[in-house]
């Protein structure tokens, strides 16, 4: 499964994926970044330093951007 971001809440980002314990690891490294039991995502601040800092923690990975995310506003 590949790595999603969504539109949050606020001024934060939703990140998705299935569950790997090197995954979450990776996530965690991300400033700000936090686990919502009820939304079953991390929750992640919508930063360009964010969004850079996801990118090459799963560079191995399909990352898809929701079309509600706009990188060019970052």
């Amino acid at each position: 499964m590949a790595v999603t971001i969504k539109k949050g809440d606020g001024n934060y980002i939703m990140v998705s994926f299935s569950y790997g314990h090197d995954k979450v690891s990776a996530i965690k490294k991300v400033k700000g970044s936090r686990w919502n039991e009820a939304k079953r995502a991390w929750i992640v601040p919508n930063t360009k330093e964010a969004i850079d800092a996801i990118s090459v923690a799963f560079c191995d990975e399909d990352i898809i951007f929701d079309s509600s995310i706009d990188l060019f506003d970052l």
